[in-house]
């Protein structure tokens, strides 16, 4: 049965259900930490680092960073806008920074910007730019149209490329540098809006 949204009225057992409010919440994700709801082994999930108010929400996380890889991932309430934000036919853009054991060649950039094939699945990158940083490991931005399950693992792995840390620093027009590690913040008010906006919502 179609329901209406404030014009219909819907009870169960005589109490009055109604809908939920759009939550969005940005997180900045440690490595060591789950992108799922619960964990039967009792490892820390993604859920574990939101404030006490929002646990009781039924939120769950948009796509999921691997549990080495750490960065921007939103937790909400809203399939449609979750959906929109994953699946690879909408092209959300997604920026990462990748620290690689090994300088990139030539050859090895070209293959990820031209794309690889690897268990069945075609994975590429839009754009691979140097970054200057310090320490021992090569640092690179990497900016993806889609995000599949460890693309750019599974994609620097096709030609041998070592990585040694991986984090995603900007999603749909959000950028997670002013968030503290393991920090949240609400994506709401016209900050949603712009979000919605970028994916056709």
């Amino acid at each position: 049965m179609r329901v209406v949204p404030f014009r219909n009225r819907v009870t169960l057992d005589g109490r009055e259900l109604r809908p939920e409010s759009t939550r969005v919440l940005m997180v900045h994700k440690p490595r060591n930490v789950l992108c799922t709801v619960e964990d039967p082994e009792g490892r820390k999930t993604i859920l574990d680092l939101l404030p006490e108010t929002w646990r009781d929400l039924r939120l769950y996380p948009v796509g999921r960073l691997d549990r080495n890889s750490e960065g921007l991932i939103l937790v909400t309430n809203d399939g449609d806008l979750a959906h929109r934000l994953t699946h690879p036919r909408h092209h959300v853009e997604k920026e990462y920074l990748v620290w690689l054991r090994e300088e990139l060649n030539e050859a090895q950039g070209n293959a990820m910007l031209d794309g690889v094939r690897d268990e069945g699945e075609f994975l590429r990158a839009l754009s691979i730019q140097p970054v200057e940083t310090q320490g021992r490991f090569f640092c690179y931005s990497m900016i993806l149209g889609e995000g599949r399950n460890r693309h750019i693992r599974r994609m620097c792995a096709a030609v041998e490329a070592e990585v040694a840390r991986i984090k995603r620093i900007r999603m749909a027009g959000l950028d997670v540098k002013d968030l503290a590690v393991g920090g949240t913040r609400e994506i709401a008010g016209r900050e949603l809006e712009r979000l919605r906006n970028e994916v056709g919502l």
